[in-house]
């Protein structure tokens, strides 16, 4: 933190309570200037002494005294964290939408973490695929119904200190812990400390910067009751952990749309309809609408992502016209409208397309021209090449997200997401 930041939330806490500089200068016993300095950033950083004797004159309650002296470059103290953790001050994120899909991702994860036949676990797939909105729910059922505590830690926690939905405190000592991670002379006698004897869940979500394999082996010998659930973009280089690949969504199968039951129970289907829903009219399947929502979700592979989007525009666009715009070109949609997203729902796509080496790039375009469910002996012929060639390739492409998985009565196949062709591969 730096002393503006300091000097902002200070003056924050002190407009709140509707004290000048010169009461709070009274109250605290500190001169004016001194307050006014600090406020505007000119002084250095502030001595634990004068933190404290601020505090005390604004009143504030303990989570806002501790946020004002770790903004001040003080960090909490073991004792602080551990009386916190002990008194259920980390807890998972308030989940604010249901999650569509995922039944078997998700008893599969609280299953694995839970009995502990694997202790760290990291889920990986394109970004907007949906992955913080599983790990919500694994970290919820595991506090809830198995006694679990949480901590919880995003990678981008947003501006005003909170993090995912989680209170101050509790993103000021996940942001604590979260240095242990990343900085190879921080004590992680700490965080043992802090978690002790219970059964506890940590969380790394979003986590695409490395963190070093022996960093999280260390604290999971120094706490065995510690279990790991990361989520990020990119497997990195093979470790220790169980890879969870996370892929799109179901997608109708052709000919479903004649038959509805069947199609409403596609969770593409259900997610698409879910938010047409929530920004006009309900959006009905019937023999009319059936083909072309099938179709949309078809063409959208399935990521909650662009379903999120396209519900959003159906507001002013039909499906079979939003069906039409997709085909065209999916980015003449933009981002969702008249919403504080204002990201672009193919940046997941086009981030795991650029970061593809050149001989995973030229695999991938031959797989756009080989087109159809193909596979991996399909792939060998096509490019004249051995199988145990190819299925390391092919499993790179499926962690990455930019193929799935389609299966067969009789054998495994898979396709490439429609929505590449879309991307700047072309």
């Amino acid at each position: 933190m730096t002393n503006h930041d300091f000097g902002t939330l200070l003056r924050r806490y002190r407009t709140s309570t509707g004290l000048t500089q010169q009461q709070l200068a009274d109250l605290s016993t500190l001169s004016v200037r001194a307050i006014r300095d600090l406020e505007l950033g000119h002084a250095t950083r502030p001595r634990r002494d004068t933190v404290r004797l601020l505090a005390d004159g604004l009143r504030l309650e303990w989570s806002k005294r501790v946020r004002l002296e770790v903004t001040a470059g003080r960090h909490v103290t073991d004792s602080e964290l551990q009386a916190a953790h002990d008194g259920g001050a980390i807890v998972p994120p308030v989940i604010t939408r249901a999650m569509v899909g995922r039944d078997q991702e998700f008893h599969t994860l609280v299953d694995l973490l839970r009995l502990r036949r694997h202790r760290w676990v990291t889920v990986v797939g394109l970004g907007g695929v949906g992955k913080s909105l599983l790990a919500q729910e694994v970290a919820a059922t595991m506090h809830r119904q198995h006694r679990f505590s949480v901590l919880w830690l995003a990678d981008n926690p947003v501006d005003d200190g909170t993090t995912a939905g989680l209170g101050s405190l509790a993103s000021l000592l996940s942001a604590q812990l979260a240095e242990l991670l990343v900085k190879p002379d921080f004590d992680l006698g700490l965080a043992a400390k802090t978690v002790g004897p219970r059964d506890a869940l940590l969380v790394l979500d979003g986590w695409d910067r490395t963190v070093p394999t022996s960093r999280i082996l260390e604290l999971l010998a120094l706490l065995p009751q510690l279990q790991v659930l990361v989520t990020k973009r990119e497997v990195g280089d093979p470790g220790p952990d169980l890879v969870f690949p996370l892929g799109p969504l179901s997608v109708p199968s052709e000919g479903d749309e004649a038959d509805l039951a069947r199609l409403a129970e596609v969770d593409s289907v259900r997610l698409l309809l879910q938010h047409t829903n929530q920004v006009g009219p309900g959006l009905n399947l019937t023999p009319d609408t059936a083909p072309a929502i099938a179709e949309l979700c078809r063409q959208l592979d399935g990521l909650p992502d662009m379903l999120t989007m396209v519900g959003q525009w159906s507001l002013v666009y039909s499906p079979g016209q939003l069906s039409d715009l997709v085909e065209q070109d999916v980015r003449t949609l933009g981002g969702v409208p008249d919403t504080s997203e204002g990201k672009a729902p193919l940046e997941g796509m086009d981030s795991a397309v650029a970061a593809l080496g050149p001989d995973e790039r030229r695999l991938l375009e031959n797989l756009v021209e080989l087109g159809g469910r193909w596979s991996v002996f399909d792939v060998a012929e096509h490019l004249g090449r051995r199988v145990a060639e190819v299925s390391p390739d092919v499993r790179r492409l499926l962690l990455r997200g930019l193929v799935r998985r389609v299966e067969t009565s009789t054998t495994v196949r898979f396709s490439v997401l429609n929505l590449v062709r879309a991307t700047r591969l072309r």
